[in-house]
């Protein structure tokens, strides 16, 4: 016979004893380990308090509450990453760490460990953490927003009773249950959402006092309705006629209000040459000199025959190619300097070949040359004749150079082997025997040994 006790139980105290008989199970799936936890806190929970019912499983399983904690929240793990935790494809510390984020944040953490995982092998419970503080945790301390604000988000409460607030509940972001230095937003739409509705307050109490508003960006990606980096200065209020109230979007200052000036392209206060042309008043004689001959020393050395040549200057070769005509440019004279100075700035659409060299030139010159009746054509063919002989003689070398590598091979037969064998061996000098060396005598001395 057994020795048996027999106990009345109600269904509860029934359920709390089959779940600590199958605690110590070690082929229990852990999805039906933390389902099974899960139901009898809901029944608990009937009775007695969420902390209450934390503590009473905690004490029947003979584990932390901290454990408890985390199977619980096992529950809300998607159903691909229920697939994933029930093949072993990740541990059940992945698990917990996935499981406290939103189903949109799931969905990318589980794509991150899809494309880290090589040979089976998929990222460390550190490297996920670090992934994970670097895509979905929002900082609240950096929120762009009032935190204590109820009326942002309509359903969502503020920030700071929120349950998805790791100041609230540490084990959100920690599975060791340990305390959080900073507050950590754990729902990304929702943060983005409330970042988004006090971008739209900001503009309207900006409208409402009579300004006009954008959004910038201190990024150089391009959104939709946001000016990027570069597109925007920030400036002084009212200081052009472009001048406006700008509304930060990112960064450490995201949701800050600025004056920004919307056209620094065409401004002419804020446009970077219109600063430089403050600065640059006048230009003498001689700065457009040294202008000429900086621009003659960049540009490549196999166009300035032809440039050189439209000056009527004798055009003169070095080892380098064309020589550089300091002495000519130094005697330039104001016309001629400026029409050197042009030359040199539209080479690129007078010389063919020159696009490589300076593509972002794109200076129409058909306008310019009916509007002073200038022969543009006969111009280009003059200025390119000189440079088309050159490669028509470059390319004649090449194909000849082509043709002579392409010529066939004569096909070496055995005979023909052997006959050139007998000729090298025939032209070769016969081997002369080699002397014998003298043998050296070396003559004896005198006298015996020493006694």
């Amino acid at each position: 016979m057994i020795p048996a006790v027999i106990k009345k139980l109600n269904n509860l105290e029934a359920q709390e004893i089959q779940i600590a008989e199958n605690w110590h199970r070690k082929d229990l799936d852990p999805m039906d380990r933390a389902k099974s936890v899960h139901d009898l806190y809901q029944q608990i929970l009937k009775a007695h308090s969420p902390k209450d019912a934390l503590a009473r499983i905690s004490q029947r399983l003979n584990c932390k509450e901290r454990t408890v904690g985390n199977l619980l929240s096992m529950v809300n793990l998607s159903a691909e990453g229920q697939k994933l935790l029930s093949a072993g494809q990740i541990s059940q510390s992945h698990a917990y760490e996935i499981c406290r984020r939103q189903a949109g944040e799931q969905k990318q953490i589980l794509e991150y460990i899809a494309d880290e995982t090589y040979d089976g092998r998929g990222p460390t419970i550190r490297e996920l953490k670090d992934f994970i503080r670097d895509e979905c945790d929002h900082f609240l301390d950096a929120a762009p927003f009032d935190k204590n604000d109820a009326t942002l988000l309509p359903g969502a409460g503020s920030c700071s009773a929120c349950p998805k607030n790791s100041a609230v509940n540490p084990n959100l972001v920690d599975a060791e249950g340990k305390s959080v230095k900073r507050a950590i937003c754990t729902d990304s739409e929702c943060y983005k959402q409330k970042v988004q509705n006090n971008l739209v307050r900001i503009e309207k109490e900006v409208k409402k006092a009579g300004a006009d508003v954008v959004r910038v960006s201190i990024g150089y990606e391009t959104v939709k309705g946001v000016r990027s980096d570069g597109q925007w200065k920030q400036v002084k209020a009212g200081s052009c006629q472009y001048a406006a109230v700008g509304v930060l979007v990112d960064g450490d200052k995201a949701g800050e209000k600025i004056h920004v000036c919307t056209a620094t392209n065409i401004c002419k206060i804020h446009l970077a040459t219109a600063v430089l042309r403050k600065q640059v008043t006048s230009l003498n004689l001689q700065d457009l000199r040294e202008v000429a001959l900086e621009m003659a020393n960049l540009i490549d050395r196999r166009y300035r025959n032809p440039i050189f040549t439209a000056m009527g200057w004798k055009v003169t070769n070095s080892y380098w190619g064309a020589a550089i005509r300091p002495k000519e440019i130094a005697a330039l004279k104001p016309a001629d300097a400026a029409a050197f100075l042009a030359l040199m700035t539209l080479a690129s659409k007078i010389l063919p070949g020159l696009e490589d060299y300076w593509p972002a030139t794109h200076v129409p010159l058909e306008p310019f040359a009916k509007r002073h009746q200038v022969n543009l054509a006969k111009i280009r063919a003059q200025a390119a004749a000189p440079l088309q002989a050159n490669w028509r003689e470059i390319d004649a070398k090449k194909k000849a150079g082509k043709a002579a590598k392409a010529k066939p091979k004569k096909k070496v037969t055995r005979a023909s082997a052997k006959k050139k064998r007998a000729k090298v061996a025939k032209a070769k000098p016969a081997k002369t025997s080699a002397k014998k060396k003298p043998e050296r005598k070396t003559a004896k001395k005198k006298g015996g040994k020493r006694g």
